[in-house]
């Protein structure tokens, strides 16, 4: 969860960067250059700290929160703001954010609930018998589908930054699991998905 959160980070830092894509493969006129070359080795360093800290202090589980709950509050308070507020904000990021903020926050409150009714000792807490819904399985469940969500909330702002939002679109999958996709202009007019 913490390695998946730093690739998160240098996603969205980095979603506008012209990268190292051949001049003629991009058209988008609204990248920029690629941030700084210290990006990916600071947040290398952070997941290596973060594993250290993991392995020397492995009963300290506040450690982990330290170090989870602001990247996953900055996630989605970022999220938020280029789904709704930024200029090439669109419908399908915004329900991309939108699907993975149920998912996420309703697996959360499922799990804060269990935590609450049997404890963190659980059968001693007295919540043996809440255990039997098993609402952690449920809060997995959530952050899986939340991660996914976002996932594909990145990959289509990024398609978005070198395409262009008309040529990024809802294009199959499930209700619950939708794909996105960019439509390809071919020589012979038709439309081509990728």
């Amino acid at each position: 969860m913490l390695y998946c959160n730093l690739v998160f980070i240098y996603l969205m830092l980095e979603e506008k960067s012209a990268g190292r894509s051949p001049p003629w493969r991009v058209k988008a006129a609204n990248l920029k250059p690629p941030r700084k070359r210290w990006l990916a080795p600071l947040l290398i360093a952070s997941g290596v700290v973060q594993t250290a800290c993991y392995f020397l202090y492995p009963h300290v589980y506040e450690l982990f929160l330290v170090y989870y709950v602001p990247v996953v509050a900055w996630l989605t308070i970022e999220s938020v703001r280029r789904a709704w507020f930024a200029p090439d904000a669109t419908p399908l990021t915004r329900t991309l954010v939108k699907l993975a903020l149920t998912f996420y926050l309703g697996g959360a409150a499922l799990w804060i609930f269990e935590n609450t009714v049997c404890g963190t000792k659980g059968e001693m807490g007295g919540g043996w018998w809440m255990q039997a819904a098993h609402l952690h399985a449920f809060w997995h469940a959530g952050a899986c589908m939340g991660t996914y969500h976002f996932i594909e909330f990145c990959a289509a702002r990024r398609g978005t930054a070198l395409y262009g939002s008309e040529r990024v679109s809802a294009g199959g999958g499930t209700m619950l699991m939708p794909l996105y996709v960019i439509h390809d202009q071919t020589g012979d007019g038709e439309r081509k998905r990728r």
